[in-house]
This record gives C-alpha cells, structure tokens and sequence, in this order.
C-alpha cells in the first residue's frame, strides 16, 4: 500500500469471480489511534478504503504509530 498513489488502479477480486476496478483517490496517514469521519461510511457512491501500519514501530507499545489509508472510487 504504501506505494500506491492517487490515479492508481487497484483491482479486486470478489469470491464469484468478479473483478471490480478501482482508482485511488487520496492516500493519508494518522495516528493509529485517529477516528476518521466518513471511513466506515455505508451510504454514497462505492469505494474502497485500503488500511495498514505505518510510521515509526513502538516496540513498548507493540505496534506501529500510524495507520495509511488509501481510498479509491469504483471506475465504471
């Protein structure tokens, strides 16, 4: 994830067969423990919102300080 960047293309493969194609719209960071307005959004257009570590690793804490979210819209 960390090297998508916006206007990528992402394409996922659903468990029927289906692949729907995605382009990525923003990618940010935030802190790992950030509330994200809209991320867990059911209404609106389809998207996709992509999530892993990043950041610095906090071995006290056991993880890693930031999260990367990269958001992408459905291409039709």
């Amino acid at each position: 994830l960390k090297q998508l960047r916006p206007g990528d293309a992402v394409a996922v493969q659903r468990l029927d067969g289906v692949t729907r194609h995605f382009k990525a719209t923003t990618v940010t960071s935030v802190a790992y423990n950030a509330s994200v307005p809209g991320l867990f959004a059911t209404g609106g257009p389809a998207r996709l919102s992509l999530i892993t570590c990043g950041g610095t690793w906090d071995a006290r804490a056991g993880q890693y300080l930031q999260r990367v979210i990269v958001d992408a819209a459905l291409v039709t």
